[in-house]
């Protein structure tokens, strides 16, 4: 799954790269109708790495929805991430230009979209199972319900993930401010982390205890520094933005309707 992954993004990247070098117009053609096989890789995979990864922590429970799921809160993390790089290169004096306050509430538009759309997944997989009340599909959210402290984690994400940002980013002109944008970003983020969590640590002791550690702080803290060491090496060297682009201008004048 990785490879798949890193091999979509190195070669859109090396596409990008050689672009700004040779100024050649088919590359951009190029990319566009490799996209849709692209996309159809980049879904397949992720729908297969969530019920090989995480859905196999219970060996008798399965969602059909699940893959889309991981999807929701991948591209949703996506764009929050983006939104925090951007931010961050702007204090520092660059795409200054080249990133508006237009681009920024596509941005959020983007975070906003994906809140309702995982809060969509989230509940029709609930709502079907639910309603079918079949022990076996069930036992998964008894697991999770039954606890406390895990019952409250649940509410911590409806509340959290769904309610919170739904409502905060909703305006445009919290989309527009960075400031703003960042905070939601930020906690966007730490909601993803608060869900794979529910997803995880549940199945480890039965969802009896809830077995908080640093290590559950600190081992993504590790791969998000991994993540940025990489994304630092791509970047060094080249330009932050495709100059030779044919759609560049376009996208520099664009404007919210």
């Amino acid at each position: 799954y990785f490879l798949i992954w890193i091999g979509l993004s190195f070669w859109y990247h090396k596409n990008s790269v050689q672009q700004d070098a040779d100024g050649d117009l088919k590359r951009t053609t190029r990319m566009a109708h490799f996209s849709p096989l692209g996309l159809i890789l980049f879904a397949m995979s992720i729908t297969f790495a969530a019920y090989d990864i995480l859905m196999s922590l219970d060996a008798h429970w399965f969602s059909t929805i699940f893959g889309v799921y991981l999807f929701g809160g991948s591209v949703l993390s996506f764009h929050a991430f983006l939104a925090l790089i951007v931010i961050w290169l702007q204090a520092n004096g660059r795409l200054t230009r080249a990133v508006s306050d237009e681009h920024m509430q596509d941005i959020g538009k983007m975070m906003f979209a994906f809140t309702v759309f995982w809060a969509y997944i989230a509940f029709s997989q609930y709502m079907l199972y639910w309603y079918a009340n079949i022990p076996e599909e069930t036992a998964w959210f008894l697991r999770r319900q039954e606890n406390m402290l895990w019952g409250s984690w649940g509410w911590l994400l409806i509340i959290g993930r769904f309610l919170i940002p739904f409502l905060f980013i909703m305006s445009k002109h919290v989309k527009r401010s960075r400031p703003t944008l960042a905070v939601a970003a930020i906690w966007m983020l730490i909601m993803q982390w608060a869900d794979m969590y529910y997803l995880v640590m549940p199945q480890i002791n039965g969802g009896e205890e809830f077995p908080f550690t640093m290590v559950d702080i600190t081992i993504p803290i590790g791969f998000l520094g991994l993540f940025l060491i990489g994304l630092a090496l791509s970047l060094r060297g080249h330009s932050l933005i495709a100059e030779k682009d044919p759609r560049m201008p376009e996208s520099l004048a664009f404007e919210n309707a």
